[in-house]
């Protein structure tokens, strides 16, 4: 006679009960935060905006949708224009950007979640109920979805429209590597890292501002290469896997697009030359008081020097739509309104001198005045790890009247093809329409609330995050949370090497510099409340445990 098997006690099904509810409250609110996020989105016109950029993103497809060739304009790479490209191709309708842009949003809010539980998979059982865990996943989808900024961006015509789509499906890729390479051993770690390396890449050339986070977001592929658990014909699988994707369809078509771009070679140095151009007036300065050695002739430093020095005090004067208190005057006006313009005509010189003068009094700059430049950064980055995190708009409201009532001018008198594209003129009707009747994306209060107060606590969050790897010197917290604080470091990084970038290239007081980086900011603070929280249940049930096992080790 077979045995039966013993029944469930009352306290198991009671537990079977609660697990069953839980889940089914997750998913319920995992249904209505994206619905939700996807009726903030949809619930408004779809007609996309424009800033002065725009000939850079938009230019390239209306170049090649009215019969002529796909470019690459004002120094922009080519990844977001042939995203534009294609939307329009297939669809025919400038809307059609804004829409597949809030899909991306919504999509990125999905994969946060994704992310989430892909983080919890790495941390073994013992501590907060995966249940439970997976619940505190849901505030960064849900802040991200609900956030005015995100949605500006998406209905921009700009490539920090689908950055946040990528940098998370990033960071998710990030999780699998780990879970596949360190902890599952899986040969799928090589795709996996080839992955997580292309989706680098790409970030990087939609947003050069991604430049140093490029290399900390892809470090777990980086440092497996050197530990154990794949012999060297994997690893050079994986290093091949990583590398040449990004080289062959990324990096090789910018540059053969670049090479057409008369202005594309200018834009960095430009770029450097005017943010630091107080730096680099008081080099020359001192070169000419020293009568110092340098490729230039006295007399053309000397004129280089009063221009720079007349432009740099109009432009601390001169009102701007952009504040640049740290630098104390508005880079892009000497870029675009008068040194970068004027001296060029003062010198004759094609664009490779050019270039080379820029380049060549920026790394004189740097070398000669180290600690200035010290400075400088890390006034840039205080901007940004402050008393008050700029990467959370804490106003109710986002007026984008103004920008809807400048789309038809720009974009008329920036891209040259635009009038010869039959959809353009619904599409600027549609823009006066709008700017006539006003337009603002709102934020709920309650929501601004929660956003104010991680705001003001992101350096409390940090700093435990930064103290994360003492708790590991118990070995059972180094059991338990070792990649719990691998994964804090891993998404702090992208902050980090985002921030350090623009310190050194440009200014933090560019607010989108910093409102771009809002998905994986809030990501990272409820990341780091979480381990708070886990820590605590994981060391007060050690110490239950180990409390009821004493009685019976006396015995």
């Amino acid at each position: 006679m077979s045995e039966q098997p013993d029944p469930a006690s009352p306290r198991e099904n009671r537990l079977r009960i609660l697990g069953c509810l839980a889940i089914g409250a997750y998913w319920i609110l995992v249904c209505v935060t994206l619905a939700w996020g996807a009726c903030k989105r949809f619930g408004i016109p779809q007609a996309p905006i424009v800033d002065p950029d725009i000939r850079g993103y938009l230019g390239p497809a209306i170049s090649a949708l009215t019969g002529h060739k796909f470019g690459h304009f004002d120094g922009r790479s080519f990844p977001y224009p042939a995203f534009v490209f294609l939307v329009l191709r297939l669809f025919g309708d400038y809307r059609a950007i804004a829409v597949v842009q809030h899909l991306l949003g919504v999509t990125a809010g999905a994969i946060t979640l994704l992310a989430w539980n892909a983080m919890l998979r790495l941390i073994p059982p013992g501590g907060i109920p995966p249940q439970l865990s997976r619940f505190i996943g849901l505030a960064p989808a849900a802040i991200y979805l609900g956030s005015a900024t995100a949605i500006h961006f998406e209905q921009e015509i700009r490539p920090e429209a689908i950055f946040p789509f990528l940098t998370i499906l990033n960071l998710f890729i990030s999780f699998l590597f780990i879970h596949s390479r360190f902890i599952r051993r899986q040969s799928s770690s090589i795709w996996l890292g080839a992955f997580n390396v292309f989706a680098a890449f790409l970030i990087y050339l939609l947003k050069p501002s991604f430049g140093l986070a490029t290399f900390l977001s892809t470090a777990p592929v980086w440092i497996s290469l050197f530990l154990p658990g794949l012999d060297l014909r994997k690893k050079c699988a994986l290093l091949a896997a990583a590398i040449l994707p990004a080289a062959l369809l990324l990096f090789l078509p910018e540059q053969l697009l670049k090479r057409a771009d008369a202005w594309g070679g200018r834009f960095l140095p430009e770029t450097l030359f005017s943010v630091h151009a107080s730096l680099i007036l008081d080099q020359m300065s001192r070169d000419l008081a020293s009568n110092a050695r340098t490729p230039y002739p006295r007399a053309l430093l000397q004129s280089a020097h009063d221009l720079l020095q007349s432009d740099l005090q109009k432009a601390a004067t001169i009102p701007t739509a952009k504040t640049f208190n740290s630098l104390g005057y508005n880079p892009d006006y000497l870029m675009y309104d008068s040194f970068c313009i004027e001296f060029p005509n003062t010198t004759g010189w094609d664009s490779d001198a050019l270039i080379q003068f820029y380049n060549y009094y920026y790394r004189r700059t740097a070398l000669n005045q180290p600690s200035a430049m010290a400075h400088k950064i890390m006034a840039q980055m205080r901007i940004f790890y402050c008393s008050k995190n700029p990467a959370y708009r804490l106003g109710q409201s986002l007026d984008v009247t103004d920008q809807y009532a400048r789309t038809p001018d720009l974009i008329a008198n920036k891209i040259q093809f635009a009038a010869a594209y039959v959809p353009t003129a619904p599409y600027f009707q549609a823009c006066r329409d709008l700017a006539a009747r006003g337009m603002a994306f709102a934020q709920v209060k309650r929501f601004t609330e929660w956003t104010r107060l991680l705001s003001i606590h992101y350096m409390d969050l940090l700093l435990v995050a930064l103290l994360g790897p003492l708790i590991l010197i118990s070995c059972g917290f180094r059991r338990h949370l070792l990649w719990a604080v691998v994964c804090l470091w891993l998404v702090y990084a992208y902050n980090f090497g985002n921030c350090l970038t623009i310190a050194v290239v440009h200014s933090l007081e560019v607010t989108r510099y910093v409102r771009i980086q809002l998905i994986y900011t809030v990501f990272a603070q409820c990341l780091t409340i979480y381990f708070i929280l886990e820590a605590v249940t994981w060391g007060v049930r050690f110490l239950l445990a180990n409390r009821r096992l004493q009685p019976a080790v006396r015995t």
